[in-house]
């Protein structure tokens, strides 16, 4: 179904994105057991909406739990209204899943919040890159599915999550201080003059704080200009006085009935697939201020 996937409303979405990234969200990878990759809304034959589900399990406080994420919620305009709800109705009746959604627009993630989701606390970090020089300890190095002496380091879950996301894009690195090592992955995200690297997953918060400055550094020999990073990763110190802590595209989850929200990352899910930018939301008044400044130059 791609194609008429892609022709009928992912190019109406989002022109710009290449078709075979788009592609990686309709693709079996493993993750689950589950056979399908969402919903769409057809009318006569024609399918006029779409949304998209991404199922995994994943290891949460020592058990197996099954989680749903969702992407590419997208309707034509002339069937929006009611009818897009139609969409949420079987996600909302996976009733053992944990469903989480990194990309709501704000109309949309106040919608979700009526329906029992929940805005994921901490927010996001952005950290410039460091010029590159020497630093203390072993450097940050970026490794692969045959690089025998990191993966030899590496947990079994830790592996899993290597070979998971391996083929579309993702940077994994080993940080190190003495025998204990982080296992990082992240993706390089173009964005105009801004590219930068958002952290999806980090093993070892302790090791990743100690090793941010190299691992910012390690970002420069690539040109990015900024790291995005999950706040509650550097809490207890980030070894740098520079750090703009801002409010993001909202991240929903709905827990398990009965259930407090888990620790989740944005692994398995459409950001790592699609590789969407992670920017600071400009408040209200702030666009009110441009747009004033904009006119005021005519």
């Amino acid at each position: 179904m791609f194609p008429e996937l892609y022709a009928s409303v992912l190019r109406e979405l989002n022109p710009h994105l290449d078709p075979s990234i788009w592609r990686r969200g309709f693709e079996p990878r493993g993750w689950s057991d589950e056979d399908h990759f969402g919903y769409a809304l057809v009318d006569q034959g024609r399918i006029v909406g779409l949304m998209g589900t991404l199922f995994s399990e994943r290891s949460i406080e020592g058990r197996q739990v099954p989680i749903c994420n969702l992407h590419s919620w997208f309707v034509l305009p002339a069937y929006r209204g009611t009818t897009s709800l139609l969409l949420l109705r079987p996600v909302l009746a996976l009733r053992h899943h944990i469903i989480t959604d990194f990309t709501s627009t704000p109309d949309v993630a106040t919608m979700l919040v009526r329906v029992g989701f929940r805005e994921s606390s901490g927010g996001t970090l952005f950290l410039p890159a460091l010029p590159l020089r020497p630093t203390w300890g072993a450097m940050p190095r970026n490794i692969a599915l045959d690089d025998e002496e990191s993966l030899g380091l590496m947990s079994d879950a830790d592996l899993r999550i290597l070979r998971d996301h391996s083929g579309f894009g993702c940077t994994h690195t080993i940080l190190r201080v003495g025998s204990a090592y982080c296992y990082v992955v992240s993706s390089r995200i173009e964005d105009g003059p801004w590219p930068h690297v958002h952290v999806h997953y980090v093993s070892a918060p302790s090791v990743f704080r100690r090793r941010i400055a190299a691992f910012r550094r390690h970002l420069s020999s690539d040109g990015a200009r900024y790291l995005a990073v999950p706040a509650r990763l550097l809490r207890e110190g980030c070894g740098t006085a520079i750090a703009i802590s801002a409010r993001t595209a909202p991240a929903l989850i709905r827990p398990v009935s009965g259930e407090g929200d888990p620790p989740l990352d944005t692994l398995y899910s459409e950001m790592a697939l699609f590789k969407w930018p992670v920017a600071p939301v400009i408040p209200a008044w702030a666009r009110g201020i441009k747009q004033r400044l904009r006119v005021g130059r005519r």
